[in-house]
């Protein structure tokens, strides 16, 4: 059992707080509805433990396809005549992961207290994006909420799809560089030292690469600690810069600007933004809306204040296409298929299609990206391992040359 602090307002219209012990917000919920008051904010009243926030991580984490399969069963729910409050109930007694329980009694709780389901959505940001909340507010004023979540449900289906062809394609890659470095510590770190100590008992004259690996693994045996607290401060000092806006713009300048990855980015970029704002449309959204939405959504800095500079251009009376057109970041394809979308209205149909061929050009690229990645980091572990072992037998070798 739990304390939760509660703010409710009685049949006179009266604010009313307390404390109540109960297992979750939904049962506080239930049991001050049942006395006939009207629930304004239900909440924990303290932690009862230092280790809470901690022991709230280790609890888990509402992942991307929790929710994506959160939103298809809701969709499938309504459709079958639940109301959202029976739909959320269902899937509250059904989840087995912490995190999505306690946030779908928030959601319960703030719906049962008066509140829309886009309106609970907004409180959980971190979880739900502006183009979810968007959609769901849509359904919600056109009274098609089951088709409204049935097509978010799909969209993050898609782009669950994209975002595991990438992971995978980058796998193989990543495990080599891995194992590169695994080498080289274990080689730096065990093996040259004994190797030195033997060559210091021969006293023979080490050649050059020699002598810079021995200097390099006796740094690493020495300060191997050192070098752990700098990269931990250079990478925490990186991650804070990365959160400025400077910082932000720069790096998403830099990883556009990288020779085939950053095309990639830019082709996947492209692919989901024309989905949402396609998604968007098609839900009914207002178009000054729905570019305000993507652009929050959009991960790369330069590509939102594009999306950000064509909605104010909108609302200023521009046509979409026209307002696409001035930005140079943005493909030209775009401008092009936005005036044929306002021409014929199809507008949302037109940004899917861009959408879809704007993921096959990416996933192209990825084809295109691994297979010329694989031979150059299997070149470069080749060279390194090489070079690694030229410099543990050459002195061996200069020895027995020596001797003969």
């Amino acid at each position: 059992m739990a304390k939760f602090a509660y703010k409710v307002k009685n049949a006179e219209g009266k604010t009313v707080t307390g404390v109540l012990d109960a297992p979750d917000t939904r049962s506080v919920s239930k049991t001050l509805r049942n006395e006939g008051l009207f629930v304004v904010e239900i909440k924990p009243a303290f932690s009862s433990s230092f280790l809470d926030p901690l022991t709230s991580k280790l609890g888990g984490r509402v992942g991307f396809s929790e929710i994506t399969n959160f939103t298809r069963q809701l969709s499938v729910m309504i459709s079958s005549g639940l109301t959202i409050t029976e739909a959320l109930t269902s899937l509250h007694n059904q989840t087995t992961n912490p995190a999505l329980e306690k946030l779908i009694s928030d959601l319960l709780v703030s719906v049962e207290s008066g509140l829309s389901f886009s309106k609970a959505l907004s409180a959980h940001k971190h979880v739900f994006p502006d183009i979810y909340i968007a959609v769901v507010k849509s359904g919600e004023t056109s009274g098609l909420l089951d088709k409204m979540l049935l097509r978010l449900a799909d969209n993050l289906e898609k782009q669950r799809e994209f975002q595991g062809k990438t992971k995978t394609a980058l796998i193989y890659p990543i495990i080599i560089l891995i194992g590169v470095v695994i080498v080289i510590a274990i080689m730096m770190l065990f093996v040259i030292p004994q190797m030195s100590l033997l060559y210091d008992q021969l006293r023979i004259e080490l050649p050059l690469p020699t002598r810079i690996v021995v200097a390099i693994s006796n740094f690493f045996v020495a300060f191997w600690w050192l070098a752990a607290v700098a990269i931990i401060i250079g990478w925490l000092s990186f991650s804070a810069w990365k959160k400025t806006p400077t910082g932000k713009e720069t790096y998403d300048e830099f990883m556009l600007k990288l020779p085939g990855w950053g095309q990639l980015i830019e082709y996947s970029l492209v692919a989901e933004l024309t989905r949402s704002l396609g998604l968007l449309v098609g839900s009914g959204t207002p178009i000054i809306e729905s570019l305000t939405s993507v652009a929050n959504a959009a991960p790369n800095k330069l590509y939102a204040d594009a999306i950000y500079r064509v909605a104010r251009k909108v609302e200023k009376g521009l046509s979409l296409a026209s307002a696409c057109a001035q930005e140079k970041i943005l493909p030209p394809l775009i401008a092009q298929m936005a005036r044929v979308g306002e021409e014929t209205g199809k507008l949302d149909d037109v940004l899917a299609k861009v959408s879809l061929y704007f993921e096959s050009e990416a996933d192209r690229r990825i084809k295109n990206l691994t297979t010329l990645l694989e031979p150059i980091i299997l070149a470069l572990l080749g060279v390194v391992v090489g070079f690694l072992m030229i410099s543990v037998i050459l002195p061996i070798y200069n020895l027995t040359q020596a001797i003969g």
